[in-house]
């Protein structure tokens, strides 16, 4: 059988495109480039001048220095708005240099050291770049945690919505939702006891987890427990009303009001309040004197607004003096305030100072509006109180309650 010329140009020529296509693939192994992190922005002579930082960075806990390493840099400058991440090795000196304009910038670092199996230390610290500056910046140790969630019969559920309540209030705890798989995963969560909440369909449940550094904790959340929500209260609250209101009813209507059965009095033969016609009244002016209420022993007379004084105390009295003002928020001073108060910065003084004298407690926007710190700066000096065991930071839904600590104020 005789080819067509056609198809012998397609036989000889086949090879030869095969032979393109496979020189047309990746370069040979020595021929390839490493691939580079993103640089830093070019500064513009004409309108910034450019400054050197060098950051050198130590573990908060330890103080040890972390070197050779990558860290992972997002800057954000805050009056360009502007904001890039790059990557950048730190050597064995554990200095770190970077080349910045003058401005002020809020900067995240993230350290993931590839010995561990999870994230090792995260910090978000400000700063203003003026000129040629040093800092130390002291990293927070954070762990990972990966689960899933399950109903009580072990089915996995998807999209259920993971909260986190940790000890510390640094790290991530954005909240998320579980997969297709019904997994979820928290990367950058601080070291310590975490407890995590999830929900679906009105079904909640829960698990406490303890972060260590470098790791990754494995957890499972059960949904086992219901959500009674607001409208059930409700109607249990309309059946009881209108429960009561038919029990009121019956006693009312049902039952007429009976008039008292008195008994006569045996000495005198009379009923009471029966007064014979040949007894006088008597009058108001009796020889007995009328009686008087004499108070219990042991509770004199006191006004109601009278206070305490140290003079009503023994010498040995260990209470603090109490008077008015405590409940309006002025501080107790006690020796292990006087002590720690000269410690602390301007701005944690601050703080402290206005929790002291407002009642001990308010929320994180009312000490930003109050003592205009930044946002940034004020989570990063009330990370530090909290470290210092001086405030109490809770999450109440989308508001920080920020709260004196009893052993600050020297109730052990």
């Amino acid at each position: 059988m005789e080819l067509k010329r056609w198809q012998l140009i397609c036989i000889v020529m086949l090879p030869l495109f095969i032979s393109q296509v496979h020189g047309l693939s990746a370069p040979a192994f020595g021929d390839s480039s490493l691939i580079q992190p993103p640089s830093l922005p070019e500064v513009s002579a004409s309108t910034l001048q450019p400054s050197i930082v060098y950051l050198e960075l130590r573990e908060y806990e330890t103080k040890e220095l972390i070197a050779d390493i990558h860290v992972s840099l997002t800057i954000h400058n805050l009056q360009s708005n502007e904001s890039y991440t790059t990557l950048k090795y730190v050597n064995q000196s554990g200095l770190l240099k970077l080349t910045l304009p003058t401005s002020q910038y809020v900067m995240k670092l993230e350290v993931d050291d590839i010995s561990t199996p999870g994230k090792d230390y995260v910090l978000e610290q400000d700063f203003d770049v003026r000129s040629e500056q040093s800092f130390t910046l002291f990293l927070y140790p954070v762990g990972s945690i990966r689960g899933s969630v399950s109903d009580a019969e072990g089915n996995v559920i998807e999209d259920a919505l993971i909260k986190f309540s940790c000890v510390s209030s640094y790290g991530d705890f954005s909240g998320r939702k579980t997969d297709s798989f019904g997994t979820f995963s928290a990367l950058w969560l601080p070291v310590g006891q975490c407890k995590l909440y999830a929900t679906s369909n009105e079904n909640v449940g829960s698990a406490l987890v303890d972060v260590i550094k470098g790791s990754i904790q494995d957890v499972d959340i059960k949904l086992k427990q219901k959500v009674i929500g607001t409208s059930s209260y409700f109607a249990w609250y309309f059946a009881g009303l209108v429960v009561i209101l038919m029990v009121a009813f019956i006693i009312i209507v049902l039952y007429p009001k009976r008039k008292p059965i008195t008994s006569m009095n045996q000495s005198t033969g009379m009923y009471p309040n029966q007064i014979l016609p040949s007894t006088p009244a008597l009058s108001s002016s009796s020889s007995s004197p009328p009686f008087k209420q004499t108070q219990s022993f042991g509770q004199p007379d006191r006004d109601q607004n009278e206070q305490y004084s140290p003079s009503r105390m023994g010498s040995g009295a260990s209470q603090p003096v109490l008077d008015s003002s405590i409940g309006q928020g002025a501080p107790l001073q006690s020796s292990r305030i006087l002590d720690i108060l000269p410690t602390l910065s301007d701005k944690e003084r601050d703080i402290v100072e206005y929790l002291l004298h407002n009642g001990y407690t308010c929320t994180q926007s009312t000490l930003k509006y109050k003592l205009g710190i930044p946002k940034t700066s004020l989570v990063r000096i009330l990370q530090s109180l909290e470290i210092k065991k001086i405030i109490y930071i809770e999450k109440v839904g989308k508001l920080r309650k920020i709260e004196i600590t009893k052993w600050f104020m020297g109730k052990n």
